[in-house]
């Protein structure tokens, strides 16, 4: 009876036609994955918009404004100036970014299954698809409007066509290098996958399905065509982007020297292992299985498989491996997968097979089941705050103005400070050089926009910037609504006191006082207005008939009335 209930299980493994367990586990993979990317299509007005994503879109409306000084990181600017023609506001045009950011996901997940069925069967193949679609980073980051969605499918597609074969060699090594081209000039960091693409090409692989060991002499040939082709294209449009850049405040080549000494160099080992194990302990499926599959072409001695490992090798040492950089890394490395997939699939052993597509049918629907969870997280409407702050910056300054702000959040308003990330922030340190006399020294910024804790008086990070900053940031600027504040200064009066005063920079400006006040012997009343020089001082007498106690508020007059409503709590980014 034993025996019969083995071969019974055994018949069902191996059994043909739909119900098949490798029909199955196909079908429901594809069928999983497209029900992903039709949620990523749903999401992109709900997830939260990081600040990188506000950040790039202030590069391509500075591009439009003739005033983009970025030139390594730059160049993708061209492919979007189209969207400040759309209408709406940063958010809106972010959404329909996102968008098509989710189309060039779904573009990469076919060629990430192209990819895997150069080692793998159909089936195995949905199962590395399904792997990548269902990590953390790629729910919630693989559309995101930032550098890392557009080189996705670029270096995928280099991969696939880099190691596609022999047939048409030189079209697919014109196509591969054309697309590494392509990535370079969106990002350097495309740079990171290059050892892994070379590593896959040039290791012998047996295994590869339908093709045979290349030749290393042919395989140098193809690469070397793929790389010369990849300079000659970044090289001419870098060329091209400069022609509308304006000068930037330091040389391209100082710039990527420092980029890669600040990202690479002087670096702890695994700068970012407090991203690494939170992320590695949210999708142990995908790890344990990528594991598996290095173990499992190890064994074959599929060599060319086992490099694409090395696109994880960047954890180890890349300052920026945050959270929305590892689908980059983890797309080649989700081949692995397939390959452990192929293995349960092709099981040969009699008593093993069952439990091996057991195994393979439990890891699938673990997969499922944590991105229903995933999803589930993030249904939530993180934009809503988001929304009320731009809204409310385009209320009280319909015409674009100069501003101050974390990250470029209003990114049709042209940004006066530097972007202050970890890394913007770091470099002003080292620099040791003021920030805001320059921002105040040019035209007058009437809007400062406290979109992060940098900037917030109190926090740990606020105690970064130097004194001087931090007193013309307090003295020069008064709250209007919520983190919106506007230029002006305040006088707290008493009795007879008298005191001097300064407004941040040359314009109009709105009185609001508790009851007569005398400014350089001008009696003010509330909703006078009057024009003042910035960086001056101002004499602020209580007349003697006001009462003993009061305020004197200047506000920018060019700012109009705040929404009626109450701003939004604080916190305005969700972590990553």
């Amino acid at each position: 009876m034993e025996g019969s209930d083995r071969a019974g299980a055994a018949d069902w493994v191996n059994r043909p036609g739909i119900l098949s367990p490798a029909n199955l586990v196909a079908v429901t993979c594809a069928a999983a994955s497209f029900a992903i990317l039709v949620a990523k299509f749903l999401l992109v007005s709900r997830i939260n918009v990081n600040w990188d994503e506000f950040f790039f879109l202030s590069h391509v409306y500075a591009s439009g404004r003739g005033e983009l000084s970025l030139f390594l990181q730059g160049a993708y600017v061209h492919a979007f100036r189209w969207i400040a023609g759309t209408g709406g506001d940063e958010v809106d045009q972010i959404v329909r970014l996102r968008l098509l950011m989710c189309v060039l996901l779904a573009v990469s997940a076919a060629f990430l299954y192209s990819l895997a069925r150069l080692w793998t069967s159909r089936p195995a193949a949905w199962v590395a698809v399904l792997a990548f679609l269902t990590t953390w980073p790629v729910l919630k980051h693989g559309a995101s409007f930032r550098a890392d969605a557009l080189i996705l499918p670029l270096t995928l597609v280099a991969f696939y066509f880099t190691l596609r074969g022999r047939g048409h060699s030189w079209r697919n090594a014109t196509i591969a290098g054309l697309c590494i081209g392509l990535a370079f000039v969106v990002t350097v960091k495309a740079v990171l996958l290059f050892p892994a693409l070379v590593a896959a090409a040039l290791l012998p692989d047996a295994t590869r399905r339908g093709t045979p060991v290349p030749a290393i002499a042919a395989a140098v040939a193809r690469l070397a065509l793929a790389l010369a082709i990849a300079a000659a294209l970044a090289a001419a449009l870098l060329a091209l982007h400069s022609t509308t850049v304006v000068a930037a405040a330091e040389p391209a080549g100082a710039f990527a020297s420092r980029a890669f000494a600040a990202t690479m160099i002087e670096i702890p080992f695994a700068p970012r292992r407090d991203y690494l194990v939170r992320l590695v302990a949210m999708d142990l499926v995908f790890w344990f299985g990528a594991l598996a599959g290095i173990l499992v072409a190890a064994r074959l001695r599929a060599w060319s498989a086992v490099a694409l490992a090395l696109s994880l090798v960047p954890l180890l040492f890349y300052r920026n491996a945050f959270p929305y950089y590892y689908p980059v890394m983890m797309a080649p490395a989700a081949v692995l997968l397939a390959i452990a997939a192929e293995r349960l699939l092709t099981c040969q052993s009699p008593r093993a097979r069952g439990p091996a597509i057991i195994v393979l049918g439990v890891t699938v629907i673990a997969l499922v089941v944590g991105a229903y969870d995933s999803l589930m997280t993030l249904r939530f409407n993180e934009q809503s705050s988001q929304r009320e702050i731009v809204a409310a910056v385009h209320r009280i300054f319909p015409v674009p103005v100069p501003y101050l702000d974390h990250s470029g959040m209003i990114a049709s308003f042209p940004k006066v400070n530097f972007f202050m990330s970890t890394w913007g922030v770091d470099a002003y340190a080292r620099a040791g050089r003021d920030f805001m006399p320059d921002a105040l020294a040019g035209p007058c910024p009437p809007l400062l926009l406290v979109d992060h804790a940098v900037l917030s008086p109190g926090t740990l990070l606020y105690r970064q910037l130097r004194d001087t900053d931090r007193r013309l940031l307090e003295t020069r600027y008064v709250d209007y609504w919520g983190p919106i504040r506007v230029a002006g200064a305040e006088f707290k009066l008493a009795g007879n006191a008298t005191g001097m005063l300064r407004v941040p920079c040359s314009g109009t400006y709105r009185v609001e006082a508790d009851g007569p006040v005398r400014l350089d012997g001008r009696i003010l009343v509330t909703g006078d207005a009057l024009a003042l020089a910035g960086e001056r001082d101002y004499r602020v007498d209580a007349v003697s008939d006001s009462p003993p106690a009061g305020s004197l508020r200047l506000v920018w007059a060019g700012a109009r009335a705040p929404p009626a409503e109450p701003p939004p709590k604080p916190g305005l980014y969700s972590p990553l």
